[in-house]
């Protein structure tokens, strides 16, 4: 029997890129047919605009392998990701951003790396031809705190663009978290793993969908739920002040003995206190904001995303 692969494409008014994504991913499909794999393509519409439906609809109509799971509204590009897998019955899903950065040429061989017996086969970002001050440096911020707060190992300079295995689309369905991150889970599962590189092309056409909150909403939800980046932080936010209220209290208690006159001179040690005993709770309350809203999220009921029914 040959095995079924689906690529999950989420797309929200993708206008310059959608004809040229088509036309080469068709040859990546002709490509895996001869190689006896059944492919589907499932396009994720996250709540595009009426127009860009009608197209998206043409090329259902055209292509047999076209499917199209279409969104009430715009969830977010995570969200559109979640409902492909939710939705995936076949043997590996691979997801792929439908703005042509990362190479459809790619699949090939990531699915000739899970012939060989890998579980996941995640593309790596060897180079950058987009804009890497907008997105590169913040990227390896992010990397960099996320890797070295978690108890697994995190694959670096990657995105979605990654194959995974039925067994881990199995496991990803199971989990209610909602608004999880997906690429850290999916680390964080194991398995055999494998990455590829390839250099990541400027956006084919048009503006980018993704923001500057999304993208670092998506970066706190990873901190927050993946990792130990917080209380760590707190902890040593703790370690620090006790040590300056330390020196501050010997310096104190010296001058008490030695020299009390030079303490009526001004009150710049209360102040020191003060400042981190602010900055404490601060931290503290914004530390415990984070988990509310994560505790929220998760106890109220509300779905990652709704899918339009007609």
């Amino acid at each position: 029997m040959n095995k079924s692969i689906e690529i999950l494409i989420p797309l929200l008014n993708e206008y310059e890129c959608i004809e040229e994504l088509v036309s080469r991913l068709e040859k990546v499909v002709n490509e895996l047919k001869k190689r006896k794999y059944e492919i589907s393509l499932i396009f994720i519409d996250d709540g595009s605009e009426q127009g860009f439906k009608d197209i998206l609809h043409s090329y259902q109509k055209k292509y047999n392998y076209i499917s199209i799971i279409s969104l009430s509204r715009n969830f977010g590009h995570q969200a559109a990701i979640r409902a492909g897998i939710d939705h995936s019955k076949s043997d590996a899903v691979i997801m792929l951003d439908g703005d042509l950065q990362d190479p459809p040429e790619l699949i090939p061989e990531m699915i000739k790396e899970w012939d060989n017996g890998f579980d996941i086969v995640t593309a790596v970002k060897e180079k950058r031809k987009d804009n890497y001050l907008r997105t590169g440096l913040f990227s390896k911020l992010f990397y960099y705190i996320f890797s070295n707060s978690v108890s697994f190992s995190s694959t670096r300079d990657s995105g979605d663009f990654r194959l995974i295995s039925k067994w881990v689309a199995n496991e990803i369905r199971g989990v209610k978290e909602h608004n999880l991150y997906l690429r850290g889970y999916i680390d964080w599962l194991g398995g055999n793993k494998k990455t590829v590189s390839y250099i990541r092309d400027e956006r084919f056409g048009g503006k980018a969908k993704y923001s500057y909150n999304q993208s670092y909403k998506l970066a706190m939800n990873a901190l927050v739920s993946l990792s130990d980046f917080f209380p760590i932080l707190l902890i040593r936010l703790l370690m620090l002040s006790f040590f300056v209220i330390g020196v501050i209290f010997v310096w104190v208690t010296y001058n008490v003995i030695v020299n009390y006159e030079i303490l009526v001179k001004g009150w710049s040690s209360l102040i020191i206190t003060l400042m981190m005993s602010v900055i404490i709770q601060i931290f503290g309350f914004t530390f415990v904001t984070f988990y509310l809203k994560k505790i929220l999220e998760q106890t109220s009921g509300k779905k990652n995303y709704q899918i339009k029914t007609d």
